[in-house]
């Protein structure tokens, strides 16, 4: 396969290692890849030989045998995706490398990062544990984890709003819901049996919808502005920040949080809330930085 350096859309970065969980990510991000024009790099992980039992041989002849397997199901793989979308320019690169930090570097110099949230092998543990809250929160550019991939596309984009650094999760939000033809539900939460939250109001219903549907309608002027033929929907819901996002996001083909946040999304990428959603809700779910 072969890169062409002025594909106009940038680079997509997919991380498999022949899981299914891998594979299927590896689909969302080709077809990401064909909308915004971009190219496709699809990274395999290999760990070091440093990381070897050098007194075992046929424990280290095994592993390289169980490596050359995954790594030609993944050629196979991309070949497919290349034949459904005989425009795509993709490649595939093998990297010799702790999964973790191939993922974190190929962030840097790409446009959207995409992988499963099971693997095997290479990307174990990529997003489960202390791993996942520390790749999410770190990445260069967004990063998608795709658990499942929808029966049926609704093309609503679900996206946590809350009025501090989640900007760039709301542009990404209506770009890609303008790049599929789809509409934005844009969400904001407070719990009012918590402290710090949501633009540090405290107010009961009905008072607390009122005043957070205006909040969040003004801060969803400017991008309603520049995308004016996407359609957005302001939804304020009282409740605890991954139930609500679960909630909402359940008849969505992608949810979008910020990499960070205040108030009930404070937690959202590194914390309890995080693992919740990453772990609970099967749609695809981007994770946004607030700045490249």
């Amino acid at each position: 396969m072969t890169e062409t350096l002025d594909t106009p859309g940038g680079l997509v970065a997919a991380g498999v290692d022949g899981s299914d969980s891998s594979l299927i990510a590896l689909r969302w991000a080709a077809a990401d890849a064909v909308r915004r024009r971009a190219r496709l790099r699809v990274l395999i992980a290999r760990p070091p030989a440093a990381d070897y039992p050098h007194d075992d041989a046929q424990h280290v002849a095994h592993l390289e045998a169980e490596l050359n397997q995954r790594a030609a199901t993944v050629a196979s793989a991309a070949e497919q995706v290349l034949a459904d979308a005989p425009d795509l320019q993709a490649e595939t690169s093998v990297v010799v490398g702790n999964a973790s930090f191939v993922l974190l570097d190929a962030s840097r110099t790409a446009d959207l990062l995409v992988i499963g949230s099971r693997g095997l092998g290479g990307w174990r543990g990529a997003l489960a544990g202390s791993t996942g809250p520390q790749l999410a929160g770190h990445t260069g550019c967004p990063l998608v984890v795709v658990r499942d991939l929808p029966a049926e596309r609704t093309g609503v984009v679900v996206v946590g709003v809350d009025g501090s650094t989640s900007d760039a999760a709301v542009e990404y939000a209506v770009a890609h819901a303008e790049r599929i033809g789809g509409s934005v539900r844009a969400v904001t939460c407070w719990d009012t049996d918590r402290s710090g939250t949501v633009f540090d109001l405290e107010l009961p219903l009905p008072d607390g919808e009122a005043r957070y549907r205006t909040t969040l309608d003004r801060q969803l002027t400017a991008v309603r502005e520049r995308h004016p033929s996407v359609p957005i929907a302001a939804v304020p819901a009282y409740g605890r920040a991954a139930e609500v996002l679960a909630e909402q996001a359940d008849d969505a083909d992608l949810l979008v949080v910020g990499s960070r946040g205040r108030g009930g999304f404070a937690t959202l990428v590194l914390g309890s809330v995080a693992l919740t959603v990453l772990h609970e809700v099967h749609r695809p779910v981007a994770v946004v930085p607030s700045a490249r």
